[in-house]
């Protein structure tokens, strides 16, 4: 690698700009560079770049090809729409060398993706996560921590369509998985889900409303109800001796354990912002070739029985390698 620090974004606008606004607190100047083919995009990540305050003294270059993007590539990050994020990965391994990648979600759309690129990257000696981060948020820490030894855990969500389901369930299943301490193989099922029509504001994907559902090998049981209105989410979480009622967007939760009467108090669950998370995960990966966000293969897993419960929604086959299910 060089002697500077270079760091890419793939895809400026949405998700990237806050990844942006994250890496620019940092206080180890950052050669960064933010790639997307649509110069609104690229101006939405101009502005919230200068909307902090910078931790040291970066470089930040735009543009709107993977041609013009630095050859050896200490920390990238894929912010993509699921559609074309194969082969956004796919060519950005042919461009350059990588050391470390995060992916947003939904990761890909069909089975045979996950496979391959896992494979390429394999093959490129590129280590990559997947950014469901709310494994990182301290309360599900702590949450994590009581739970230790007293699964199996349950983990309800209900929300309106202000959390659309077919993009947001990987997150909520990400996170039982790991307040249940991963090492978990989960079944999840569709045939209550129906679509949600002008749920998605991406107009190559489909929503869903109804119920998705399902259970891990141990025991385990996930599910996420969403009703066609303007309600915020709640997450019903709860193991043995223990209960919380989550509800996120107030920053607060309600908590009963068996150690304390099953009284409810209240208690304090402060949102994290992708824009305060990042930064630290990139901090990790240049410390420790390492971070707290689930790898590739373990996320992939989870994926994947997201996306076969959203075949079986849609009546689609569960075993083709390369049938679509358009969610992102």
């Amino acid at each position: 690698m060089t002697g500077q620090i270079e760091v890419l974004i793939v895809g400026g606008g949405g998700i990237g700009s806050r990844h942006l606004q994250a890496i620019a607190a940092s206080n180890k100047p950052l050669s960064i560079t933010v790639v997307d083919p649509a110069e609104a995009s690229r101006e939405v990540a101009r502005q919230r770049f200068h909307e902090i305050t910078a931790g040291a003294e970066h470089k930040l270059s735009l543009t709107a090809t993977l041609d013009d993007a630095p050859r050896e590539i200490d920390v990238c990050i894929v912010a993509t729409p699921a559609h074309v994020r194969r082969a956004v990965v796919e060519q950005l391994i042919a461009h350059a060398k990588v050391r470390y990648l995060i992916l947003e979600k939904i990761l890909f759309q069909t089975r045979g993706d996950y496979a391959a690129v896992a494979r390429l990257l394999a093959e490129a000696g590129t280590k990559a996560w997947v950014n469901t981060p709310r494994r990182l948020w301290p309360q599900y820490g702590v949450m994590r921590d009581q739970i230790a030894g007293n699964g199996p855990v349950a983990l309800h969500v209900v929300s309106g369509r202000r959390t659309a389901l077919g993009t947001n369930s990987i997150h909520f299943l990400d996170t039982l998985d790991f307040l249940a301490g991963g090492d978990r193989q989960w079944t999840l099922r569709g045939d209550r889900l129906g679509r949600l029509e002008g749920g998605s504001r991406h107009t190559h994907a489909v929503e869903f409303q109804g119920c998705l559902y399902g259970f891990s090998d141990k025991g385990d049981v996930f599910s996420f109800t969403l009703h066609d209105d303007n309600t915020t989410h709640v997450l019903d979480i709860s193991a043995k001796g223990y209960r919380w009622l989550v509800r996120e967007a107030q920053s607060t939760a309600l908590v009963a354990s068996e150690a304390e009467g099953w009284a409810w108090r209240e208690a304090e669950f402060p949102l994290v912002f992708q824009s305060r998370i990042t930064g630290d995960v990139v901090a990790d990966l240049l410390g420790k070739g390492d971070c707290a966000l689930p790898t590739l293969a373990q996320s992939s897993s989870l994926h994947l029985a997201v996306l076969d419960a959203y075949f079986e929604a849609l009546g689609l086959p569960q075993d083709a390698e390369d049938v679509q299910c358009p969610v992102t």
